[in-house]
């Protein structure tokens, strides 16, 4: 299904080498755009590669839902009608909440109610309740910036908006969670994404990795993991085998620094 780089070949762009497949993996941040508006070329080479045939595929490591990430394509110029299929790490989370945890407890490791990404409803349906470490059936790492520990409250901070050292809220939930040996669910295993205007923002995979230091245990949804990409290929179709199917990613690995 996978293969190892062995060798690097420069090509001037993507029309260059689209003849040899039938399908295209897109990466949405950093080949699409840059979280508010879209890469140079981007939209002119996605209507090219969707007019002539390709079954072209998002992969993000977003954590909203699925429709959620969908709806904000058009804005940025991109026809989501154009897509054979959309994969949000946000959106397998869910539906393995859904399968896995319905009805169960949490803390949620969240966004700030003011962040751009915080869907504050991403957990209706669910039946999941959001309750304080010594309640909790499992642990969402959904958000890197607050813990929240009722959907009453608007959390306690994480301290990574502000540096790499937990608080000690931050520290403290993670710590008791590994100590009852709570599941953690990261719905977004980046470490660091590089903001429009330049700043480094600290992402939900730098609180899994932490949890995991301190003898967590952590199921990721995204790249770079091989769900992820399984979930794509189904949504390119039985009919295209996987040396037919481009990725196209940035270069950097997925900490998107």
């Amino acid at each position: 299904l996978f293969c190892t780089v062995t060798s690097l070949t420069i090509v001037p762009g993507v029309a260059a080498i689209a003849d040899r497949f039938d399908a295209v993996l897109l990466d949405q941040f950093g080949v699409m755009h840059d979280g508010k508006r879209a890469l140079p070329g981007a939209v002119e080479c996605f209507e090219r590669l969707a007019a002539s045939g390709k079954r072209c595929v998002v992969l993000s490591n977003t954590s909203r839902r699925r429709a959620f990430a969908m709806s904000k394509l058009p804005a940025l110029g991109f026809d989501p009608d154009s897509l054979a299929g959309f994969v949000c790490s946000g959106e397998e989370a869910w539906q393995h909440i859904l399968a896995h945890h319905r009805g169960q407890k949490c803390v949620w490791l969240s966004w700030a109610d003011d962040f751009h990404a915080f869907q504050g409803d991403y957990l209706e349906r669910t039946g999941v309740q959001v309750v304080p470490p010594e309640a909790a059936d499992f642990i969402l790492c959904h958000g890197s910036q607050v813990v929240r520990t009722s959907l009453d409250s608007a959390g306690e901070a994480t301290g990574l908006e502000t540096g790499e050292v937990l608080s000690a809220a931050a520290e403290a939930a993670l710590a008791e969670c590994a100590g009852r040996s709570l599941p953690m669910l990261c719905a977004n295993p980046d470490l660091y994404v590089t903001l429009p205007d330049g700043t480094t923002g600290r992402m939900p995979g730098l609180l899994a990795r932490r949890y995991e230091a301190l003898g967590g245990k952590v199921t990721y949804f995204g790249k770079p993991h091989a769900p992820a990409f399984e979930a794509a290929l189904r949504l390119v179709g039985d009919g295209i085998e996987p040396n037919r199917v481009l990725h196209v990613h940035c270069m950097a690995p997925p900490t998107h620094r």
